[in-house]
C-alpha cells in the first residue's frame, strides 16, 4: 500500500504506511530503504535527520545495500563531508562495481578532492554503463577542464547538452502522456482524420 501511495505522489501517507510496516516487520528486505526513499521525497525539512536514520537501519538489515550506501554518500557530500561521502560511495561500488550512482558519486567527491585521475576513471566507467548519461558527461567535462584538455572538455560539455536536451524533451513527452486521459487524441492526431 505505501508504495503504490509514494507511486501515486501521496508521499505523507506513504510514510504512515512505511513506518506501520515497518513496527510488523522491521527486518523485511527493502522496507528500510523505502521508507528513506519516501522521506527524502518529503518536502518536511526534518524527515531528512530521519531519512539518514532509515538508510543507516536498512545497512544494518543488509550491508549488501549499495543503494543506501549511495545515498549516504550524497548525504556525507551535501554536508561537506568529503572523507565519510568518500567512504559511503567506496563501499557501493565495491559492493557494485557497475552502479551508476556510485561511479558518478566516486567522480564527483574525488573531483572535489583535486584527485582528477581517479576521477575520471569513475566517470568513464559510468559511460561505458551508460554512453547517454549527461551527468558523466558533465564530470568528465570538468575534469579535462581542470587537466587544461579544452578540446576534450568541449567536446563532453556538448555531448552533455545533447542528452540533457533529449531526456528534457522525453519528460516533457510523459508528462503530456499521463496528463492526457487514454484514449483522448492530440489536436495534430485529430486534424489527420
Amino acid at each position: 500500500m505505501a508504495h503504490e501511495l509514494a507511486r501515486q505522489g501521496q508521499i505523507d501517507a506513504a510514510i504512515q504506511n512505511y513506518k506501520e510496516a515497518v513496527k510488523i516487520n522491521p527486518n523485511l528486505p527493502g522496507l528500510h530503504f523505502e521508507l528513506a526513499e519516501a522521506l527524502n521525497g518529503s518536502d518536511v525539512q526534518q524527515n531528512e535527520h530521519e531519512a539518514k536514520k532509515e538508510y543507516e537501519a536498512a545497512l544494518t538489515a543488509s550491508n549488501f545495500d549499495e543503494k543506501s550506501e549511495c545515498r549516504l554518500g550524497a548525504i556525507a557530500y551535501d554536508a561537506g563531508d568529503l572523507k565519510r561521502s568518500l567512504s559511503h560511495y567506496s563501499e557501493a561500488v565495491r559492493l557494485q562495481p557497475d552502479d551508476l550512482e556510485a561511479n558518478l558519486g566516486m567522480a564527483k567527491v574525488l573531483i572535489e578532492m583535486n584527485e582528477t585521475t581517479k576521477a575520471a576513471g569513475f566517470a568513464e566507467h559510468a559511460l561505458q554503463i551508460d554512453p547517454t548519461g549527461a551527468e558523466a558527461h558533465f564530470r568528465l567535462s570538468a575534469i579535462y577542464r581542470q587537466e587544461h584538455r579544452i578540446a576534450d572538455s568541449k567536446r563532453e560539455i556538448e555531448k552533455f547538452q545533447k542528452y540533457r536536451d533529449i531526456k528534457e524533451k522525453l519528460r516533457q513527452i510523459y508528462r503530456e502522456m499521463r496528463i492526457r486521459p487514454e484514449g483522448e487524441q492530440s489536436e495534430q492526431g485529430m486534424g489527420r482524420q
